[in-house]
């Protein structure tokens, strides 16, 4: 490795897990989490999603996908999650 090459990164962790994403040629954005019934959940739905799903699945699903998403452009959760589709 001579210093020029660029390569992108992502890391996330979760109780026992833990995945790395290395790619050559794109930005990358990983989230994983580990699913259980926190009393919170809908409350944190309420504030960041518009469609207000109270199905848990959903809920992990699209907090994955906008967490991801934001890694994948260098940004962290902040007021503009509950933008992003």
């Amino acid at each position: 490795v001579n210093g020029d090459e660029k390569f992108f990164i992502s890391v996330s962790h979760s109780r026992d897990l833990l995945v790395i994403l290395i790619s050559l040629d794109a930005v990358v954005g990983i989230d994983i989490e580990e699913i259980k019934d926190r009393k919170y959940f809908r409350r944190i739905n309420e504030r960041y999603f518009k469609e207000h799903s109270i199905n848990i699945h959903d809920f992990y699903r699209h907090w994955t996908a906008r967490e991801a998403f934001l890694k994948s452009q260098g940004q962290v959760i902040d007021k503009s999650f509950s933008e992003i589709v």
